[in-house]
């Protein structure tokens, strides 16, 4: 399965065709993130799965909860605010690496400047 996700990563958008057989294995905390990377590659074709991402079966590891947040946003557009809440959160969070969360809060533009503050020098 790995092999199939990995190809069909690599294929982007031409790779629509098999999303009946990956999407069911969001539910599968072996495989979800790398779904989540398909979906991803393959763009606005894949924007319907947005939903389905957001309830993605993930790790249990909130690093994992913000990106499934932030690739739904990003598959889909248009956000009720949760990706950006959680990204912002998490940057403030002393407790939290910044890194990883800076570098998915950047897609956000000017609408994450409010959280400019907390980012580490050489980010």
């Amino acid at each position: 399965m790995g092999t199939l996700l990995h190809v069909a990563e690599e294929w982007g958008p031409h790779a629509l065709p098999v999303l009946p057989v990956v999407l069911p294995l969001l539910k599968d905390t072996r495989y979800s993130l790398d779904v989540v990377d398909v979906l991803l590659a393959m763009g606005p074709g894949a924007a319907w799965t947005a939903s389905a991402v957001r309830d993605a079966a993930v790790l249990d590891h909130p690093g994992n909860h913000r990106r499934t947040a932030w690739a739904a946003w990003r598959i889909a557009g248009g956000d009720d605010g949760t990706a950006l809440r959680l990204l912002g959160e998490a940057v403030h969070d002393e407790q939290v690496s910044p890194y990883g969360p800076v570098l998915l809060l950047s897609d956000f533009g000017t609408a994450a400047a409010a959280h400019a503050g907390r980012v580490p020098a050489g980010q």
